[in-house]
């Protein structure tokens, strides 16, 4: 591309110089402009794992991480945390990312912590022995929730489990509505 230009417009040396430097000037405030949005965006390259679950940090200020993953093992019953604590700071957990849990047959229970603000698609995809969920989002209509999060998990024989006096909010979320029996 660089080389068009330069047969197009016959240049001197020094034009050519002078190109070169916007060039390097381009590259360098693209490098710029991508480190900011990793430090402003969704992950900051820092990830780490307490007891069975393994987190991705979001945001540095203030400190929140998503839950990404699990150790390799089977785990039967998860309590996600409002926060968790790693190397002396103390996170709030506020998502649940895509695919989190995918296939993780042995998973027969899940708590889901007020503090959570998304859950991606899939994050409990193909969990087909989940058997209680228990969410305690307390304005679940503002979590933003990804396609076919419990595709898979027996909607027939799984309890969902939800907050006091929001029944009738939970029923009505396209996620939710499938499950045969949603209890307060």
């Amino acid at each position: 591309m660089w080389q068009t230009y330069f047969l197009f417009l016959n240049v001197s040396d020094t034009m050519v110089l002078k190109i070169q430097n916007l060039r390097i000037l381009i590259l360098v405030s693209l490098l710029f402009l991508f480190t900011i949005s990793f430090i402003k965006g969704q992950r900051i390259n820092n990830d780490f794992c307490v007891d069975k679950l393994c987190y991705i940090v979001t945001s540095v200020s203030p400190l929140e991480v998503m839950v990404w993953n699990i150790k390799n093992v089977k785990i039967e019953n998860v309590v996600i945390p409002e926060t968790v604590n790693y190397k002396g700071k103390k996170y709030m957990v506020t998502s649940i990312g895509d695919g989190a849990f995918y296939e993780c047959f042995s998973l027969n229970s899940v708590t889901i912590p007020n503090s959570i603000r998304s859950i991606g698609g899939g994050a409990f995809f193909g969990c087909k022995n989940l058997s209680s969920i228990f969410i305690k989002i307390n304005n679940i209509q503002k979590v933003k929730k990804g396609i076919y999060i419990f595709k898979g998990v027996n909607k027939k024989k799984c309890i969902l489990f939800v907050p006091k006096g929001k029944l009738h909010i939970y029923q009505n979320i396209s996620q939710l509505k499938d499950f045969k029996t949603i209890k307060e």
